[in-house]
């Protein structure tokens, strides 16, 4: 998933479900004794016998509860690390996810502003093709008249009217080629603003999406080992509580 976290090698490094030894501790722990009391199968002293101080002994093997303690220990001390985990593993996916989004929003702001700027070249190019066009209707519409007035005079309709009117028309036409070309511009322009948006907006909802499938795969993966240590740890106390002659099985 693009992620590595010290608990994801925390998982890794627990395997399978903790177990527990089962076996007692053998030697000096439970055959060394200076009477000839009793033993059940399992080495667990049960009283009787001769010699000794008289005091009556444990109907178990303290040594026994000694190793079931040992495990209860180390069973409890993976559960607050698989807590420590889950805490530090989510504070880094959401850390990793924030970086994730701020990288986008980056990336967007670069690309708005790209568009800004195009947005406003093209804008300076229509005004400099119209002002061409309003420049070349007045230089034409200047030189028909000094010609017209050489030829017929001032006053003549086609000095007043014909000529000013075929230049007007003329700008008309080109200022509307001018705008329907910019138009197309700005409109591209428009379109692509909109893909971005919405390729942005839909980033941002895979990054979501991303985010909350990796948080409950952990979760899930950390749950997973707590169950294991809890049913571990109720072995050890069914363990337990036989040794020390109770009923718990």
């Amino acid at each position: 998933d693009g992620y590595t976290t010290s608990e994801e090698s925390w998982l890794k490094a627990m395997g399978s479900a903790p177990t527990v030894n089962t076996s007692r501790p053998t030697g000096s722990n439970t055959t060394a004794r200076n009477d000839s009391g009793n033993y059940d199968q399992n080495g667990i002293w049960t009283g009787g016998g001769s010699g000794g101080s008289g005091l009556a002994s444990p109907s178990y093997n303290p040594a026994d509860i000694a190793y079931l303690d040992d495990q209860r220990g180390r069973l409890e001390g993976q559960q607050r690390s698989a807590d420590t985990a889950l805490t530090n593993g989510l504070t880094q996916l959401q850390d990793s996810y924030s970086k994730e989004v701020e990288g986008a929003n980056s990336r967007r702001a670069q690309a708005l502003q790209d568009l800004n700027t195009k947005r406003e070249d093209t804008t300076r190019a229509k005004d400099s093709a119209l002002n061409r066009v309003n420049e070349n209707a007045r230089t034409l519409a200047e030189g028909l008249r000094r010609r017209i007035g050489m030829a017929s005079g001032s006053g003549s309709s086609a000095f007043q009217i014909t000529a000013p009117g075929a230049v007007s028309r003329d700008a008309t036409e080109d200022r509307t080629g001018v705008l329907e070309n910019f138009g197309v511009n700005f409109r591209d322009l428009a379109t692509t603003e909109q893909r971005q948006k919405t390729q942005f907006e839909e980033l941002l909802s895979d990054l979501e999406a991303q985010r909350k499938t990796r948080e409950s795969d952990f979760r899930s993966g950390i749950l997973e080992k707590k169950n294991q240590i809890d049913t571990s740890l109720s072995e050890v106390a069914r363990q337990k509580a036989l040794a020390l002659g109770g009923g718990y099985n």
